[in-house]
């Protein structure tokens, strides 16, 4: 059975190159990683009105068989918002008031802000 996982990479560039030279181990087995293909493209809320769109990259062991995503620190694991967003969006709200006025206050869409 085939399972898959992610690995948090600072730079979506600089981890390509390590994978093209198979400097990526596999965190089942440290076997190296090698490129296979790519996971979903999604677009996530950035600050303000921005938009990100982004296709991670899929890696697979030779050895075990897994799967990796390599998901740069922009974005986040099922979140629709970009980090720095969230970030942004719990230092602004930090102690204040209802989630209500912290979304209205953002301009937040209904479920960015708790």
């Amino acid at each position: 059975m085939e399972t898959s996982s992610v690995i948090v990479v600072a730079s979506a560039s600089e981890a390509e190159q390590l994978l093209l030279a198979g400097d990526i181990g596999c965190p089942g087995c440290s076997a190296a990683l090698r490129p296979h293909g790519h996971g979903r493209t999604r677009t996530v809320r950035g600050v303000g009105a921005q938009r990100v769109t982004h296709t991670p990259r899929r890696a697979r062991c030779g050895d075990c068989g897994r799967t990796q995503i390599l998901l740069p620190t922009e974005l986040t694991v099922r979140r629709a918002d970009t980090t720095e967003a969230i970030g942004n969006s719990a230092d602004r709200g930090a102690g204040r008031g209802a989630s209500r006025d912290r979304r209205r206050r953002h301009q937040a869409p209904v479920g960015a802000v708790r």
